[in-house]
């Protein structure tokens, strides 16, 4: 609590001071010729602000940032869980769509070797029917 109490206390003081070096300055340096210290207090004045600025940036924004990157590699880890296990579905169906086409090939080629039997064996029967029919026509002939 003492720490928040000397942050705020100290982060009143530098804004007033730097109000006041902004507004009660313009009186003091309104002089018709500025001289040479105008571009030095410029450059001085732009190196306070940003000090303050990046002082205040890290003060208050370091946490809030931190938990957001956090936030997001936790995110982006549990998708890449996710898509990891959708990618093993998609690669067991993959190997299940093979299995299936090779048993396919299988059944054809066992189909094809029994058809071609089938036909072996009725060509000889007909070969046979022929010569058969043939003998008989020659008996019949002759």
């Amino acid at each position: 609590m003492k720490t928040i109490h000397k942050t705020v206390w100290f982060g009143s003081l530098v804004a007033t001071g730097v109000f006041c070096l902004h507004i009660l300055g313009t009186d003091v340096f309104a002089g018709e010729n500025p001289g040479d210290w105008r571009p030095i207090y410029d450059l001085v004045m732009r190196w306070v602000n940003f000090l303050i600025l990046a002082f205040i940036l890290v003060k208050f924004g370091k946490a809030p940032l931190m938990n957001f990157l956090r936030g997001e590699q936790n995110r982006f880890e549990s998708e890449m869980r996710r898509l990891e296990k959708e990618k093993e579905k998609a690669v067991e169906k993959v190997r299940k769509t093979q299995r299936m086409l090779h048993e396919s090939n299988e059944r054809f080629d066992k189909l094809k070797e029994r058809i071609i039997a089938q036909g072996e064996k009725k060509k000889q029967a007909i070969i046979e029917e022929a010569k058969r029919e043939s003998r008989q026509m020659i008996e019949e002939a002759g």
